[in-house]
């Protein structure tokens, strides 16, 4: 059955069957995502996923991750069987690893605790495993970039003081352009940027911004089996992941939150109030302007949570 080959482009499809012969396209997903596409594909060879990126720069960024990274996660994380390298929606061929997202398992706190505990101690495995030479997100070949997929000044690279005031300084600017900053989320972000000292001494580790239950896949057990969609990983700071667990996911599964710090090894967001603070405060920053300025009425409530989560 072949009922979504045609959503990829035909230079796509003779690819996969360069790399697999006769397949058939089982299932579709993401058809309605303006970033990504996802294919679950099955020839005599097996079952795999082939993923395309419609933004290069994270296309590239979750290559390097695969081909660089793998070890830190493994043996939970697909194979990436072939790149697919194309100017518009390159690919990745990975291979299929049985489960679902813990996020849609509907599992209780006490029985989602294993696979939380797993999944911190996999990040402390990621945040042990290398030290870079810049903070920012990097291209297939490791070279560096900024997040819209611009090469990264070398004043800039190894910054990342300079490049938190930036990204902060501008949203302020956007914020109080389009009217959308109350007067204390103003403050909140003039403090941030005055407090980003705070992250002098860090040093650029592997990490991902999206490290979450939705890319945790377990088995019927409630067992973690793989992590997936490695296309936010870059070389950034260790409190980078906590400020969405924190925001979005914890506050739901309390259980789950101590069993991950007890995989992690430690509580970054208790034991580093200032830096915990401030990323929420990049967070909510985000959101919130990104909202209005998409008419995404979800996104800017988002923000707003998350804005009042960072008083403590």
């Amino acid at each position: 059955m072949t009922p979504a080959k045609s959503a990829f482009s035909e230079r796509a499809a003779h690819w996969l069957t360069s790399q697999l012969g006769h397949y058939d396209v089982l299932r579709a997903y993401r058809s309605d995502s303006k970033r990504t596409g996802v294919w679950k594909i099955r020839s005599d060879e097996g079952v795999f996923f082939f993923k395309i990126n419609r933004r290069r720069n994270r296309w590239g960024s979750e290559v390097f991750a695969y081909r660089n990274w793998s070890e830190a996660f493994a043996p939970y994380l697909p194979e990436l069987r072939a790149v697919f390298d194309c100017p518009d929606n390159p690919g990745l061929l990975l291979t299929a690893v049985p489960g679902s997202p813990l996020r849609e398992a509907g599992l209780t706190g006490s029985d989602s605790a294993r696979a939380f505990a797993r999944a911190g101690r996999l990040l402390r495995r990621l945040h042990d495993f290398a030290v870079g030479e810049f903070f920012g997100c990097m291209d297939e070949e490791g070279r560096p970039i900024d997040w819209s997929g611009q090469p990264l000044s070398a004043s800039r690279r190894t910054d990342l003081v300079l490049q938190m005031r930036e990204f902060l300084t501008a949203q302020l600017e956007r914020g109080k352009a389009i009217g959308c900053l109350a007067s204390d989320e103003q403050e909140a972000i003039t403090w941030a940027i005055d407090a980003a000292d705070c992250y002098a001494s860090e040093v650029p580790v592997p990490t991902s911004e999206d490290f979450t239950p939705g890319n945790w896949l377990v088995d019927d057990k409630g067992d973690l089996v793989a992590v997936i969609d490695l296309e936010n990983m870059h070389w950034g700071d260790r409190m980078n992941p906590f400020a969405r667990l924190v925001l979005e996911y914890f506050p739901k599964n309390p259980e789950g939150e101590q069993a991950f710090y007890k995989g992690y090894g430690s509580c970054p967001p208790k034991e580093h109030i200032d830096q915990a603070r401030i990323a929420y405060i990049m967070y909510a920053a985000s959101y919130t302007i990104a909202g209005v300025e998409s008419n995404d009425p979800g996104s800017s409530e988002r923000g707003r949570r998350a804005f009042l989560r960072s008083r403590g």
